[in-house]
């Protein structure tokens, strides 16, 4: 791990001194290297300073109500997030703080607020945990679970078309069911992209940042200059792309989509330059299937896209038959992975023409075994019992014609006895 890495990956703890200092507008922290207490009160927050014992380099904190944001991960158009430490239950949180602008009124702060709590009611494994909401320093804020993963997009930048695909469509999979437990509770998601599916530090992904898109459109799509007020518009469905207005269906157009983006390295519809081209040509047309993109990837799997990217909302799969048919692809693939050596074996032996080994070489068709017509296998006869063997047979030999010279001669004394008696 590198210096940089390093620095993001520190945490601070905290004692009585620390929770005085925040009282008194005094920040201290202690290097997480060698201990050495840093008075770092006049530092920028989330600049870059050196421990003066060990040289290690330390991000600058800073308060936020009672949390520590101690480096920003993520910036959007409306809030801006961080990792942070909550030192009550000594756990690292992701803090978003909504970001303080001329549309953030009243109304819309209150929304930002409600869809936390909303999005805190949902209680599945692949949904972000919500812990608590409220207002610090005139901003609202949301504490969230922190995601040490990152998001799907910044992996997809890394690995453009090359992610594995059984992979993908097990992220997709669990995403389905997150959003399926939503739409139990009666909550749109409205915003999904790789951005807001996000991975832990153990793998698992989850989704997050519920429905704020969804309200920040409704509110200003209406105002001159912002017809265009899609917040993702590779993802966006084609009836919200038309009207404005979308429904459950509209997630699954978006989570195919991000499917899309996943499996082949580029959104649908990447060929359009012009935002309005792009966002306008999924209501008339279709986009390429996966499959003809990246040549590796089923014509199954490439249909389960395009069928969740159906221009009819009506025509889209519901969660469940999503699910179904993913978890059956999974299953029969790795299956398929599993046997593939076995399967090979079989179709070598089977095939009566040999085949090329792993160096080029031709194989023989058939084992080599020594087996009859049969084709049960002989045991083979070891050196040492080759001789009694040959002494076995020339016994058995002599034992045969003893055999039929008695059977000789009682026949000759039978037949000639007859003889006398018929005579006589």
């Amino acid at each position: 791990m590198d210096a940089d890495q390093q620095t993001k990956k520190q945490n601070f703890s905290f004692g009585e001194e620390e929770y005085i200092a925040q009282e008194t507008g005094k920040l201290k922290i202690a290097c997480h290297r060698c201990g050495q207490k840093l008075d770092v009160t006049s530092c920028e927050p989330f600049s870059v300073v050196a421990c003066p014992h060990c040289r290690t380099s330390l991000i600058v904190p800073r308060w936020f109500d009672s949390y520590l944001l101690e480096e920003i991960v993520g910036e959007g158009g409306m809030a801006t997030v961080y990792r942070a430490l909550d030192p009550a239950l000594d756990r690292e949180v992701a803090v978003k703080v909504l970001r303080l602008t001329d549309e953030t009124d009243e109304n819309f702060r209150e929304l930002f607020l409600r869809e936390a709590r909303t999005a805190a009611s949902i209680n599945h494994q692949a949904v972000i945990a919500v812990y608590t909401c409220a207002v610090a320093e005139d901003s609202p804020y949301i504490v969230m679970e922190y995601m040490g993963g990152g998001s799907l997009e910044k992996i997809l930048e890394k690995n453009p078309g090359k992610l594995d695909i059984l992979q993908v469509c097990k992220w997709i999979l669990d995403v389905a069911g997150g959003l399926e437990r939503a739409a139990r509770h009666g909550i749109i998601h409205h915003d999904i992209k790789p951005a807001n599916i996000m991975m832990d530090s153990d793998g698992n992904v989850k989704i997050g940042d519920f429905g704020i898109a969804q309200k920040r459109f409704e509110k200003f799509s209406s105002l001159p200059g912002t017809e265009n007020a899609w917040g993702s518009p590779f993802y966006v469905s084609p009836e919200k792309a038309k009207d404005g207005t979308e429904s459950f269906s509209g997630d699954i157009y978006s989570l195919g989509a991000a499917f899309y983006h996943l499996l082949t390295g580029v959104p649908p519809f990447h060929e359009y330059e012009d935002l309005e081209e792009l966002v306008y040509a999924r209501i008339d047309k279709e986009p390429l299937p996966p499959s003809a993109i990246r040549k590796d990837i089923p014509g199954e799997l490439s249909l389960i896209v395009m069928n969740m990217m159906a221009r009819d909302p009506r025509m889209r799969p519901g969660y469940q038959e999503i699910r179904a048919s993913l978890a059956s692809f999974i299953k029969n693939a790795e299956k398929t992975v599993h046997s593939a050596p076995e399967s090979y074996e079989n179709v070598s032996s089977a095939s009566g023409s040999g085949s090329e080994g792993p160096e080029g070489k031709k194989e023989p068709a058939f084992p080599e075994k020594n087996e009859n017509i049969s084709g049960r296998e002989e045991k083979a006869i070891p050196e040492e019992n080759k001789g009694s063997g040959r002494f076995t047979a020339l016994r058995n030999g002599i034992t045969g014609i003893f055999v039929a010279a008695v059977v000789f001669i009682l026949s000759f004394l039978f037949f000639r006895m007859l003889f006398s008696f018929l005579k006589g």
